[in-house]
C-alpha cells in the first residue's frame, strides 16, 4: 500500500507507540463503540473523542497484525452472532452515549463485544463451555450484555457483508476526519495483511456491496469544498483516494461511476492545481485509475478550457528549479507529483480533440522544452529522484510521439529539430549506458533509448505498403461443397451473420472473382464464428463503439475488427507507447503503485465502458444498446437470438455410434500386441510423410532439418541478447537511407534498388515439379549461383511462410510473410524461410515488415533461429540455434490504407484510421561461403515430423504399455487428425483421464516440443516414473489440433480462416472439424463413461512474456458473477506443484481469471460445460527466462521437452 499524507506528515496527536501487545478484542471494542456513536449520531465530540484513543492503539505495528481485523470477520464462523432485536452495532457494546471515556476508563470497563471469535478455539463451538463462560463473567459484564438478547439459529446471525457495509456506512456519516482516515486504514488493512488468496476474495466481496458507491460519495463530498483545505481535510481526502483505489479495483465500473458521481470536474480542478499541497500522490494515482476509460478522457477533456488550462500548469514546473538531491521525502514527493501529472497529460493525449487542443496551444513546444530539461537532471545525479526523472523523460517522448500521429504536429517537430534533439541525446545516453551497472538503470536507460529512436521514427515520412490492400494474398482454399451442411446447421440454430467488415467484404469479393462458378456458392458458405460473436459484442456495445470522439488512439496495432474483441487470445496486446514505460516501471523503486492489476493493465484502457447500465446486474447476458447519434431512427436486430453462453451438445446416439471405437480400452480390456521390433530409417519416414501431406499451396522441397531430425540437437544454454546498440543503429540507417531519398530526388537520379528478389505470388502461378518431395541441399550447398547476384530465397516447404523479398541495399532485405490463409483477421507473426547463395564473413542485415504486434520480445533479448546445412553436415548434433546480432522491433514507415504515404488529420477515425506495420530487425553474419541456412521465428515442428515421430514409437515393441493411435478424422484439406491413447498394460477402467491437446494455432511450435517432451517420456518403456504414471491414469492426447495451419506456415487460424480457439464452445461439424472430434471424445468420457477428465491440458506459446506458466480457472476471479457461487478448491494445485518442481515454470506469471473474451478458449468453454476443474491452458515463452536457474537464457528445444516431462511428474503429486 502507498504511503498516506496523514502518515508522512505526522499529522497524528500521538506519536509515541504504546505496547504493541494490545488485545485485539479490546481494539474490537474501541471501533465498534465509534461505529455505534456514528450510526447513533452522536455530537462530533463524542465521535472525535473515542477516535483520537483509537489513534493511540491502532498503531502501525497492530495494523499489520491479522489478528486486528477479526472483529469483521472470523477465521471459523465469518458470522457474528445478532440480537433478537432491531438491528445495530450498538447491540454489540451497550455503553451510554452521553458519557465520556479516557482511554484508562474504557480499559477498566473491559468492554467486550459478546461474538463469535477465532482466538477462542473450539470452544466456541460448544454451547456448554459458551455458558459456563457467561457465569464466569457475568459480575464483569452485566451492566454491558444487560437487555441483550440473542439467539443462535443461522437466520440471526450477522454476515460479513452486512458488518463491512455498515463500516461503510459510518464513513459516509462521520463528522470527524479523524474517524475517516481510521476506517481507511481499517479496511486497507483488513484486505491487505492477509493471504494473497483471501486478499483476492475480499476485494471481490467490496465489489458485490457496491463498495465504490459508499466511499465515491464521501469523496465527493469532502472535495466539492476543497478550497484552502486545513492539512487534515487533505489528509481524509488522500486516505478516501487511497481506500477507493485498492478496494475497488476489481469493480470493472468504477470508472463509469465516478463519472456519474460528477467527480470528473472536481478531478479537472484538482489537476490544474497539481502544483498545490491538496494535490496527494494518492489522488493523483485515483485520477489516472479513472483516466483509464477512454470517456472519462473524452469527457474531462471537454470540461471548457481544461486542456488550455492544463498545459499552463506546466510553465511554472519548466520554471522551477531542479531538484538535484532527495533532502527529504517532501522532495520526492514533490517530484513524483510532476511524474504524475505528465502521465496525466499522457493519457488524455490519446483521445484526439484533447490532442489537438494541447497541439494548439503550444504543448509539443512545452513537453519538449521539459524534456530536455529533465534528461539533463537525470544524467547528474543519485538513485530515486534520478529514476523518477528518468520516468518522467519517458512519459515525455511518449507524449510527443502521440503528438507525431498528424501531420501538422510532425511538421511542427520538424520545425523544432526534434530530430537534431533526439540525435544528441541518443549520444549522451551512450555514454551513460557505457557507464552504468545496475540492471534497473541500464533497463530504463535502454527504454528512453528505444523511445527517442521511436520518436524519430515518428518524425520521418510515411511509405506506401509495397502490397496494396486491395490485391489476393497468393494462397486460398476453396471450402468444398459438403461444407454447405455447416451452413445450413449454422443457420438452424438462429445465428444470423452481419458483415461489417468492408475489406474483408472487398477482400473477399477479390477471391470470388478468381472462383470457377461451381465453386463460388462453396466460398459464400465460409461461416465465421469470430464473426459471430463480434457481431453480438458489437450490437451489445454500440453506444460505445459509434461515438466518434470516444476513440482510443494508444492501439496501433493493426486490427480490422472493430470490436470490443480487439484481442482473441491469451497473448494480450499492449500500446507501443505504454511497453517502454511498463518495462521501464517493472523495476522502479519509486514507481506508482499497481493495485492488484496486471503489468499489461497498467496503462491500457479499461473495457470497462461497454455499457452504461451501472445499476443493473453485471452479469446480465443481453442488454439493450443506447441508440448513438449515427444510429438514431435505425432498429438493430435484436441481441437476443444468439445466447453468449450457448454450449454445443452432440446427441448421446451420435457420440456412442462414432465414437465409442476411441475407448476400445474399456470394452476389450487387454491390447493383443504382436508387434516385434522393427528398425525404420528416419529419412525413409519422413520423406514418406511429407509425400502424403497434403498442402494448399505446391511444395518443391522437404526442408533439410526436418529432413535429417530437428531434434538432434545440442543443448546449449544461450543467454539472453544485450542489444543496446540495435535501435540507435537502425535510426542511423533510416536516417542516411532518407537523405540519400532526398538526394537522388532533387539530382533526379534512379536507383535500382528497392529490387524484388523473391515473389510467391508469381512462384506459386508456375508450373511447379508434380515428382516426388526429397532434399538435395547436401548436394547443393557450398556451390554459388550463376543465375543471381543477391542472397536466393525459398519457402515453399512444410511450414514456410515468406511471401516477398525486397533488395534494399547490396546487404539489406526487407522480407514480407504470408498471411494465414482465408483468415478473417489479419495475422503476421511466424516466419520460416531458407537463404542460400551467402557470402561468408558478410553481414546481412533483415527486416520482415508486415508485422502486426505492437510489441514483441525481440526488443527483450530473443533472437530468431537458424539452421545451418554445412554446420549439420560437419557435426549432426549442430541443429537449430539461435542467431542474431543488433536485433529490435520497431513500428515502421510503412503504412497500408494513407494517402500519398502521409496522414491527415481525420486519419484516426473510423474506417480510414491509419494502419501502422512494425519490424523485426536482425543481422546475421554467415560462416560459410554459399551456404544454405533455414531461419524461423522459432524451433520448427512439422506435421510430417510428428507423423514420423508416432511411426517411429510404435515400431518398438512395449510390453508394459496399452497404446493406441486413432484417426478421429480428416482436416478440412483431409490430413489425418490424430488422438493417442497411453496408459499401462494390462488395463484398469478406474484409472482417471488426463487430455492434454497441442498446436491449436499454428505459429506456437513451442506447445509441439513440450508435446514431444511428454511423448517420448509417456512411450518410455523402461522409465520407473513413467510406469507409475501409466498405471494410474489414462492419457488422451490431441498432438497437433491444426494440422492444416501447421502445413501451410499459418501463425493462428485453420483453413475455415477461424482462430480454433474460439470455437470449443460451439465447433461445427464441417468448419471446424478439428474442434469437433476432439470435443466430442471428451463428451463420451463425460456423459458415457460418467467420467471427467480429472486434468484437461492446451499447450501454446506466449509472444509477450518470459518462462512458462498456466492460466486457470478461478470462479472468484470470473467476469459473471454467478460464478462466485461455484466452488473450485483444485484450480492451484497443479501450478503449485509445478512451481515447486519445475526450473521452467512460474507461478507468479500465472494468471486464473475468466475473462468474458475467452469463453470460447478450451480452457474455459471445457470447465464450464462439462465441470472440468482443472482446465488449464499452459503458455511457453518463445523467448527465456527471468527467474529461477535459467534466469537469463534464452528457452531452447531441451527445455521444451524437459517441461513436457516436468508436467508428466506433477500429475503423480495430485
Amino acid at each position: 500500500m502507498n504511503i498516506l499524507f496523514y502518515d508522512y506528515y505526522e499529522l497524528n496527536s500521538n506519536n509515541e507507540e504504546v505496547n504493541s501487545n494490545v488485545d485485539p478484542d479490546e481494539l474490537a471494542n474501541l471501533f465498534i463503540l465509534l461505529i455505534d456513536h456514528i450510526l447513533n449520531s452522536c455530537s462530533k465530540e463524542e465521535e472525535e473523542r473515542i477516535a483520537k484513543i483509537i489513534e493511540g492503539t491502532f498503531t502501525k505495528t497492530i495494523q499489520s497484525k491479522p489478528s486486528s481485523y477479526f472483529f469483521i470477520t472470523s477465521k471459523r464462523y465469518n458470522q457474528y452472532i445478532r440480537p433478537a432485536k432491531k438491528f445495530s452495532l450498538s447491540n454489540f457494546v451497550k455503553t451510554p452515549i452521553n458519557k465520556s471515556y479516557s482511554n484508562d476508563d474504557i480499559r477498566k470497563k473491559n468492554l467486550k463485544k459478546f461474538r463469535a471469535k477465532s482466538s477462542c478455539g473450539s470452544e466456541c463451538n460448544n454451547p456448554e463451555n459458551d455458558n459456563k463462560s457467561k457465569k464466569q463473567k457475568s459480575s464483569k459484564n452485566d451492566d454491558i450484555l444487560k437487555g441483550t438478547n440473542y439467539s443462535k439459529t443461522k437466520d440471526d446471525w450477522i454476515s460479513q457483508d452486512e458488518i463491512l457495509v455498515n463500516i461503510l456506512k459510518t464513513i459516509t456519516l462521520a463528522k470527524c476526519q479523524l474517524s475517516i482516515i481510521l476506517f481507511c486504514k481499517l479496511l486497507n488493512g483488513y484486505v491487505f495483511y492477509c493471504k494473497p488468496q483471501l486478499s483476492q476474495s475480499r476485494l471481490k466481496r467490496f465489489v458485490k456491496i457496491d463498495a465504490a458507491n459508499y466511499l465515491l460519495t464521501c469523496l465527493k463530498h469532502k472535495m466539492s469544498s476543497y478550497e484552502n483545505p486545513t492539512m487534515m481535510k487533505i489528509a481524509t481526502v488522500d486516505a478516501l483516494a487511497m481506500v477507493t483505489l485498492y478496494l475497488c479495483s476489481k469493480d470493472n465500473k468504477l470508472s463509469i461511476k465516478t463519472r456519474l458521481m460528477g467527480l470528473l470536474p472536481i478531478f479537472a480542478n484538482v489537476i490544474v492545481n497539481i502544483n498545490c499541497m491538496s494535490c496527494t500522490l494518492n489522488v493523483t494515482l485515483f485520477i489516472l485509475r479513472i483516466l483509464k476509460s477512454p470517456r472519462n478522457i473524452q469527457s474531462i477533456g471537454r470540461i471548457k478550457g481544461f486542456c488550455s488550462n492544463i498545459i499552463n500548469t506546466l510553465s511554472p514546473i519548466l520554471q522551477s528549479p531542479s531538484i538535484i538531491l532527495s533532502n527529504s521525502i517532501s522532495d520526492s514527493i514533490e517530484i513524483t507529483k510532476v511524474e504524475r501529472l505528465l502521465e496525466i497529460i499522457y493519457c488524455l493525449s490519446k483521445n484526439r480533440k484533447n490532442k489537438s487542443i494541447f497541439v494548439d496551444c503550444g504543448g509539443i513546444q512545452v513537453t519538449k522544452d521539459l524534456f530536455e530539461k529533465y534528461f539533463f537532471q537525470q544524467l547528474n545525479n543519485t538513485s530515486t529522484i534520478q529514476l523518477v526523472n528518468q520516468e518522467i523523460c519517458l512519459f515525455l517522448i511518449a507524449t510527443i510521439r502521440l503528438f507525431a500521429k498528424t501531420k501538422k504536429s510532425k511538421q511542427i517537430l520538424v520545425e523544432l529539430e526534434i530530430l537534431n534533439m533526439c540525435e544528441k541525446f541518443l549520444s549522451e545516453l551512450d555514454v551513460q549506458l557505457s557507464m552504468a551497472n545496475d540492471q534497473n538503470v541500464v533497463r530504463r536507460l535502454q527504454s528512453l533509448q528505444d523511445s527517442l529512436c521511436a520518436l524519430c521514427m515518428r518524425c520521418l515520412p510515411n511509405k506506401q505498403f509495397f502490397i496494396p490492400s486491395s490485391e489476393s494474398p497468393p494462397l486460398k482454399f476453396l471450402v468444398t461443397d459438403e461444407d454447405i451442411s455447416g451452413r445450413n446447421e449454422f443457420k438452424s440454430r438462429g445465428f444470423s451473420i452481419v458483415n461489417k467488415n468492408s475489406e474483408d467484404i472487398s477482400c473477399t469479393a477479390a477471391l470470388l472473382q478468381k472462383c470457377t462458378s461451381s465453386n463460388h456458392n462453396s466460398m459464400l458458405n465460409i461461416i465465421s464464428d469470430n464473426q459471430l460473436n463480434e457481431t453480438i459484442e458489437l450490437r451489445l456495445s454500440s453506444s460505445t463503439i459509434l461515438e466518434g470522439d470516444c476513440n482510443d488512439e494508444s492501439n496501433d496495432s493493426f486490427n480490422f475488427n472493430n470490436t470490443l474483441l480487439l484481442s482473441d487470445s491469451d497473448d494480450d496486446n499492449i500500446d507501443e507507447e505504454d511497453e517502454a514505460i511498463i518495462s521501464s516501471q517493472c523495476s522502479a523503486e519509486f514507481s506508482p503503485s499497481a493495485i492488484d492489476l496486471d503489468e499489461s493493465e497498467l496503462l491500457t484502457f479499461d473495457d470497462e465502458d461497454q455499457s452504461e447500465n451501472v445499476s443493473g446486474p453485471l452479469n446480465k447476458k443481453f442488454s439493450t444498446p443506447k441508440k448513438s447519434k449515427k444510429n438514431q431512427g435505425k432498429n438493430p436486430k435484436p441481441s437476443n437470438s444468439v445466447e453468449i453462453f450457448h454450449q454445443s451438445n452432440i446427441s448421446k446416439n451420435e457420440i456412442k455410434e462414432n465414437y465409442c471405437k476411441y475407448f476400445e480400452e474399456y470394452y476389450k480390456g487387454k491390447i493383443n500386441d504382436n508387434k516385434q521390433n522393427l528398425h525404420i530409417d528416419y529419412t525413409q519416414t519422413i520423406t514418406l510423410k511429407c509425400n502424403e501431406t497434403c498442402s494448399v499451396g505446391k511444395f518443391v522441397k522437404i526442408a533439410y532439418p526436418e529432413y535429417v531430425n530437428p531434434d538432434s540437437h545440442s543443448s546449449l544454454d544461450e543467454m539472453l541478447l544485450a542489444n543496446n546498440e540495435a535501435m540507435k543503429n537502425m535510426i542511423k540507417d533510416n536516417l542516411q537511407r532518407h537523405n540519400c531519398n532526398d538526394n537522388k530526388i532533387k539530382s533526379s537520379q534512379k536507383s535500382v534498388y528497392p529490387r524484388l528478389v523473391y515473389n510467391l505470388d508469381d512462384l506459386v502461378m508456375e508450373e511447379s515439379n508434380t515428382g516426388k518431395l526429397s532434399n538435395t541441399d547436401k548436394i547443393d550447398v557450398g556451390i554459388k549461383s550463376q543465375e543471381h547476384d543477391h542472397l536466393v530465397f525459398e519457402s515453399r516447404f512444410e511450414s514456410g511462410n515468406l511471401r516477398r523479398a525486397y533488395q534494399i541495399d547490396s546487404n539489406f532485405y526487407q522480407l514480407i510473410i504470408s498471411p494465414d490463409i482465408n483468415q478473417k483477421s489479419h495475422h503476421y507473426q511466424w516466419f520460416y524461410f531458407q537463404v542460400s547463395n551467402v557470402e561468408c564473413d558478410r553481414e546481412y542485415v533483415f527486416e520482415i515488415v508486415n508485422c502486426l504486434k505492437s510489441t514483441s520480445m525481440f526488443s527483450h533479448g530473443m533472437q530468431p533461429v537458424m539452421f545451418s546445412v554445412t554446420d549439420s553436415l560437419n557435426d549432426p548434433k549442430k541443429g537449430w540455434h539461435r542467431t542474431g546480432t543488433n536485433i529490435c522491433y520497431f513500428r515502421n514507415l510503412y503504412t497500408l490504407n494513407s494517402k500519398n504515404g502521409e496522414v491527415n488529420e481525420n486519419d484516426d477515425k473510423g474506417a480510414d484510421k491509419v494502419r501502422y506495420f512494425y519490424t523485426i530487425r536482425f543481422s546475421i553474419t554467415f560462416k560459410h561461403q554459399n551456404d544454405i541456412c533455414y531461419i524461423a521465428y522459432h524451433y520448427p515442428y512439422t506435421f510430417s515430423y510428428l507423423q514420423a515421430t508416432l511411426e517411429r514409437i510404435i515400431s518398438v515393441k512395449k510390453s508394459k504399455i496399452y497404446y493406441r493411435i486413432d484417426e478421429i478424422g480428416k482436416s478440412l484439406n483431409k490430413n489425418s487428425m490424430k488422438l493417442v491413447t497411453i496408459t499401462a498394460n494390462p488395463f484398469d477402467d478406474k484409472r482417471e483421464i488426463i487430455v492434454i491437446s497441442a498446436r491449436v494455432h499454428p505459429g506456437e511450435t513451442n506447445s509441439s516440443w513440450i508435446m514431444h517432451g511428454i511423448l517420448k517420456f509417456l512411450f518410455d518403456n523402461e522409465n520407473e516414473e513413467a510406469n507409475l504414471l501409466r498405471e494410474k491414469f489414462i492419457f488422451k492426447i490431441f498432438p497437433m489440433l491444426n494440422p492444416d495451419g501447421v502445413i501451410n506456415g499459418s501463425h493462428r487460424c485453420s483453413l475455415s480462416g477461424n482462430d480454433l480457439n474460439r470455437t470449443w464452445h460451439n465447433p461445427i461439424k464441417n468448419i471446424h472439424p478439428e474442434i469437433y472430434h476432439s470435443k466430442a471424445v471428451i463428451q463420451y468420457s463425460v456423459d458415457i463413461l460418467k467420467k471427467k477428465p480429472f486434468v484437461f491440458l492446451d499447450l501454446h506459446g506466449h509472444s509477450r512474456r518470459s518462462n512458462i506458466f498456466i492460466f486457470g480457472n478461478n470462479p472468484e476471479e470470473s467476469w459473471l458473477d454467478d460464478d462466485n457461487e461455484k466452488i473450485n478448491d483444485q484450480f492451484m494445485k497443479l501450478p503449485e506443484i509445478l512451481d515447486n518442481t519445475s526450473s521452467a515454470f512460474s507461478l507468479s506469471d500465472s494468471r486464473f481469471t475468466i475473462a468474458k473474451s475467452k469463453e470460447s478458449s478450451a480452457r474455459i468453454a471445457l470447465w464450464r460445460q462439462f465441470g472440468i476443474e482443472r482446465s488449464y491452458t499452459m503458455e511457453s515463452t518463445y523467448c527465456g527466462f527471468d527467474k529461477k536457474d535459467y534466469k537469463g537464457k534464452q528457452i531452447n528445444i531441451s527445455h521444451l521437452e524437459k517441461m513436457g516431462i516436468d508436467l508428466c511428474l506433477s500429475f503423480l503429486a495430485l
